[in-house]
């Protein structure tokens, strides 16, 4: 674990795919595009609108609600990460993987003396 550890942290790019967050993102705005993209081929005839929730109004009496987001702002919110705040990114994992290193380091030591 401990060479695991400092390999990691010596890596930027396996520290990058370690954001579990941004994977995230990533993955979603690649199904909202591919689904998008479906849509679209289902060829004349078939109407898509936007998604529709039940919500209250101020009276008690439910209404509809159309979504606001759009698909192209959806679909955008990935890639607009300028390279700054992937580096605060990296840089706050490697810190947490720091702090995992030092306890097991410190761990290591003990157990072999």
């Amino acid at each position: 674990i401990h060479d695991e550890i400092e390999q990691l942290m010596n890596d930027d790019g396996d520290m990058a795919e370690m954001y579990l967050t941004e994977k995230k993102e990533q993955n979603e705005a690649y199904f909202l595009n591919n689904h998008h993209f479906l849509s679209c081929a289902a060829g004349p005839g078939v109407f898509h609108s936007a998604p529709v929730s039940p919500i209250s109004s101020p009276s008690g009496s439910p209404k509809l609600e159309r979504d606001s987001y759009s698909f192209a702002s959806r679909s955008k919110h990935g890639s607009l990460r300028s390279s700054g705040t992937n580096n605060e990114h990296i840089q706050e994992l490697e810190m947490l993987l720091e702090a995992y290193f030092v306890v097991i380091d410190n761990t290591l030591n003990k157990l072999s003396s």
